[in-house]
């Protein structure tokens, strides 16, 4: 840390947790006097995935991830690992195996926590309490939950592309500073 002459001071901390953060500062002068003050800092790191149909490799930031089983085409849509794309974005995913609900939930930059919660082989989905029609629901295969990546990761602000000669996914989150 710096302190500078006019008594202002500056540094730099490495945030490890996404979402909302809270900083608390003590500051003592030369006298002994001190006071206390917490600062909220949100951060969501831009992270960038790319995956490809029928490859069990996917990038997370330029680093190399093993998926269990690899994305697929099902009814014309990209389906992917729900547990892995919704992780590799920093969203909590929790399965109720008694009711069959998926429930994802990630809080976003301006630290509101947005919610979505499907079913495997249901088109319809909760997102904030608001149901949505899926053109494709979510399936099951290798004991892994598939989601149609577009209509999750749009969901929560990504932004998706699709590579139709490489038969590649490009994710970015957030989709937009």
């Amino acid at each position: 840390m710096l302190i500078r002459e006019d008594g202002k001071f500056e540094g730099f901390l490495e945030l490890s947790k996404s979402g909302t953060n809270v900083l608390d500062f003590i500051l003592i002068d030369n006298a002994g006097n001190s006071t206390r003050k917490n600062v909220g800092v949100i951060w969501n790191p831009r992270v960038k995935i790319e995956l490809t149909i029928g490859k069990i490799e996917a990038k997370v930031n330029d680093y190399i991830k093993i998926l269990d089983y690899p994305p697929f085409i099902y009814n014309s849509r990209t389906m992917v690992p729900l547990r892995f794309i919704s992780e590799s974005i920093g969203a909590v995913v929790e399965w109720d195996s008694v009711v069959r609900i998926v429930t994802i939930t990630l809080e976003d930059s301006s630290g509101v926590k947005k919610i979505l919660k499907l079913s495997p082989d249901s088109v319809v989905a909760s997102f904030n309490g608001k149901p949505y029609q899926m053109d494709t629901p979510p399936v099951i295969r290798n004991d892994r939950v598939y989601v149609p990546i577009r209509f999750i990761l749009e969901a929560f602000g990504a932004k998706v592309d699709w590579n139709e000669k490489e038969r590649k996914v490009l994710i970015t989150y957030p989709g937009v500073i």
